[in-house]
């Protein structure tokens, strides 16, 4: 699909990574997407997943939480590749739909709508700024739903949010190009 032009290449792959983990870890999209009640009552509500909720399983059978990786251009060898996971987790401790201490896990299956990849790729969009002036100044408690914003002629660099209505947006564009194929317009979908 190509780069609809209301969103720019960052905001767009954090929405389709948020749209992957929802799917398949069957979330709320308040868990993952920037909403108004977010801010509204934690307490009822419970919090979006935070990257300090987020761990890694692998092959060999060591577990990684996610806060403590290094960036990308840092490794560190006690850092892991893609290849070698075995299962991504969400860590639940301040949500709504769970006990504290609960996890939900998904098994790598690899390709391009993998949930697990999903969360690497938005563990590390937080990870890769960690040490430099671009870090989120939220840190182990930055909302997976952040996505960095890059320094233009005309503007700092900045973090931004995934919305409830930008993925609702989204994924109404995606069915409007395969409704001749399933049949769903794309008026009924909400995130």
């Amino acid at each position: 699909m190509p780069q609809p032009e209301k969103f720019s290449e960052e905001q767009l792959a954090a929405i389709l990574q948020l749209a992957a983990m929802g799917f398949y870890y069957l979330l709320r999209p308040g868990k993952y997407a920037k909403s108004r009640s977010n801010a509204k009552d934690h307490d009822t509500l419970g919090k979006p997943f935070q990257l300090r909720h987020a761990s890694f399983l692998l092959q060999n059978g060591k577990y990684h939480n996610a806060h403590p990786l290094t960036p990308r251009s840092k490794r560190c060898r006690n850092d892991f590749e893609l290849s070698t996971m075995y299962m991504a987790m969400l860590s639940f401790d301040d949500q709504k739909s769970a006990a504290r201490g609960d996890r939900v896990c998904q098994q790598y299956i690899g390709g391009a709508l993998c949930p697990d990849r999903a969360l690497y790729d938005r563990v590390y969009s937080l990870i890769d700024h960690v040490g430099k002036p671009t870090m989120h100044p939220k840190g182990i408690n930055a909302p997976l739903y952040s996505y960095f914003v890059p320094a233009t002629a005309k503007k700092k660099h900045s973090w931004a949010d995934v919305t409830t209505g930008q993925l609702t947006a989204a994924l109404r564009l995606a069915t409007e190009r395969c409704q001749d194929r399933t049949g769903i317009p794309p008026k009924l979908i909400n995130a």
